[in-house]
């Protein structure tokens, strides 16, 4: 699977979806039971394990093993990076929560773990663009891959926002005057910065599969890509309005919500009628080569 160049970058997915876990674990049992947060803090610790698996093993493969062309790049390269943007922002949310000798330590590895999401999925980006620019929009059967750079910058936004606010937590004036109030402050703008540019992506996104539906794009498990991306999206412009009490922000938050719960429904009606006739159930890396004699 690691050599397989599409299947590969799946594997990112894994702590991506460990974080909801992780995440609703601080939220709905910490506080109920004593050892909810004991049980939180050894989930992060696997999501960041595998995260670290994705983030360094696969871009290795791409590198070594792969043979992949601009012209065929799509949103997917980003899967294997967005995990150090979920597992930092989602180590700000239990810094937020846990004692104060555990909650330093979770609170400096998920900075620097997303500093290394972001950097290189600013930079995979970038490269996107010019992708665009170049070869036009991906294929109608991976053009829902265009939402996925709404990933990494929705969810940078709202793990800035929970880093802040973990640092003006923990840090305060222990180690430079102001330091915790200024990792707030600094997180925040950060927010909005990606949260703009999450903007402009989500116009292209919209555009570009607008522009494909006349071609009568195939139902595949890329439209998952549809979820992770606008529920991301929609958390920090959820942590924006609370941050502001802005009632834009707010209302924006639900109306995207409601959005998001109708395509969750659609793309769940149609994963189980794929699961059901066995068209899902296709793994490209499981496949047996057939050589030409």
């Amino acid at each position: 699977m690691m050599k397989h160049s599409a299947q590969s970058l799946f594997i990112g997915t894994l702590p991506m979806g460990l974080t909801t876990i992780t995440n609703f674990t601080i939220l709905a049992i910490s506080g109920k039971y004593e050892w909810g947060m004991d049980l939180a803090f050894v989930l992060w610790c696997v999501q960041f394990v595998f995260t670290m698996f994705s983030c360094i093993a696969v871009p290795f493969y791409i590198i070594v093993h792969h043979n992949h062309q601009l012209e065929s790049m799509n949103g997917t390269w980003l899967l294997p990076i967005v995990p150090a943007v979920v597992t930092g922002a989602s180590g700000g949310l239990l810094a937020n929560h846990i004692d104060e000798h555990r909650g330093l330590i979770v609170l400096i590895i998920s900075y620097i773990t997303m500093g290394m999401g972001l950097c290189l999925a600013l930079s995979i980006i970038a490269i996107y663009f010019y992708r665009l620019a170049v070869h036009n929009l991906p294929p109608k059967e991976v053009i829902i891959s265009s939402f996925l750079p709404l990933g990494p910058l929705g969810q940078g936004a709202y793990g800035m926002i929970q880093l802040g606010s973990a640092a003006k937590r923990l840090l305060g004036d222990k180690y430079i005057m102001g330091l915790g109030d200024t990792a707030y402050g600094a997180g925040f703008i950060a927010a909005l910065i990606l949260w703009g540019y999450g903007v402009w992506y989500l116009f292209v996104a919209v555009f570009s599969v607008g522009n494909t539906v006349k071609q009568k794009i195939p139902f595949n498990m890329g439209w998952w890509g549809l979820t992770f991306p606008l529920g991301v999206f929609t958390a920090s412009t959820v942590a924006i309005g609370n941050v502001l009490d802005s009632m834009f922000f707010l209302v924006l938050g639900a109306i995207l919500t409601c959005i998001l719960v109708v395509i969750w429904i659609a793309v769940t009606a149609k994963t189980l009628l794929g699961i059901l006739s066995g068209e899902m159930f296709y793994a490209p890396c499981l496949t047996p080569v057939v050589l030409n004699t």
